[in-house]
């Protein structure tokens, strides 16, 4: 018995141990993303069909999923070999690659009624969050997203061929290195709309990064470089829209600066709207600066659709 008790014992201290040390490489979640979901999970659910929690990769231990909102009141769609579905926004959180989740999507809760009441599905999309010298996982996770939703998204009711793509912060790179990694971003996708994502983490680490860029400095520049995909931009991009705040002390609002710049000069129709006094998340915004920025984003996808 006391056999039995020691091994519990040394078991517990290695659970505990594993558990303060996972927590110490991803850090706590942010107040503020923590307060947000207290808001979020108190407000009922969206009306309209959800399906929740659709496996899009399977991996030997763990699998990442999506969810699927369905518009409010889902119009007539098309049966047979011209079968199309609807037009489809796809959505990935923010959360400095190490935090997040896809039912962060109920943040923006208004955003996503206007977005359905559209008759438009909205996809949000979780991938695998860890620490930025692990980015290879997420990234790929995004990409095998993307190309499940192409091949698969008809079974739900989706239009493989007139999607979207709506990414913030973190998501907002990992989406990027998606597109540069596509040998057609223009054909495949849309829109992008770009709400203030880190695009050279090289120049992060040299300044653009605020507090984190000495942190950032401390990893290998070969690194950096290869998680830089504006670096990697040769082809154009799908329609692009980029918002960010010019008081953004997280992601400076240069790397969309140039981000804009770049793709322009790739042959991209893009455009860069900069909000005055904005943070990164403009959680420091008048509700009557969301809803005006909502309405901008409506306008700009609608426009990109069939």
């Amino acid at each position: 018995m006391k056999r039995l008790f020691a091994a519990v014992a040394v078991l517990a201290i290695a659970v505990t141990s594993l558990g303060l040390l996972n927590e110490n490489l991803r850090g706590g979640v942010p107040r503020i993303i923590a307060e947000q979901r207290v808001i979020y999970q108190r407000r009922p659910p969206p009306a309209g069909v959800i399906h929740h929690d659709v496996i899009y990769r399977r991996g030997l231990f763990n699998r990442q999923e999506l969810d699927i909102y369905m518009p409010p009141e889902e119009p007539a769609l098309e049966t047979g070999a011209e079968a199309s579905g609807l037009p489809t926004v796809v959505f990935f959180h923010g959360g400095s690659w190490m935090h997040g989740d896809k039912e962060d999507i109920r943040v923006i809760d208004r955003f996503l009624d206007k977005m359905r009441r559209e008759g438009w599905a909205v996809v949000s999309v979780n991938y695998v969050t860890s620490p930025i010298r692990l980015l290879e996982g997420p990234s790929r996770n995004v990409r095998n997203a993307l190309s499940w939703l192409k091949k698969n998204g008809l079974d739900y009711g989706l239009d493989p061929r007139n999607m979207g793509i709506y990414s913030v912060s973190a998501g907002s790179h990992l989406v990027m290195e998606a597109l540069v990694d596509s040998d057609r971003p223009e054909e495949e996708w849309r829109f992008w709309l770009n709400e203030y994502g880190p695009v050279d983490l090289l120049k992060m680490a040299d300044g653009e990064a605020f507090d984190s860029s000495k942190r950032l400095s401390r990893f290998p520049a070969a690194y950096l470089r290869k998680h830089s995909p504006l670096l990697e931009v040769t082809e154009p991009f799908p329609p692009t829209a980029i918002v960010h705040g010019d008081a953004d002390r997280t992601v400076a609002l240069a790397q969309s600066e140039r981000l804009a710049e770049r793709l322009a000069r790739a042959g991209t129709e893009v455009s860069l709207k900069i909000i005055p006094g904005g943070d990164h998340g403009f959680f420091n915004k008048s509700q009557e600066d969301w809803m005006e920025m909502e309405d901008e984003f409506i306008i700009f996808m609608r426009h990109r659709f069939h």
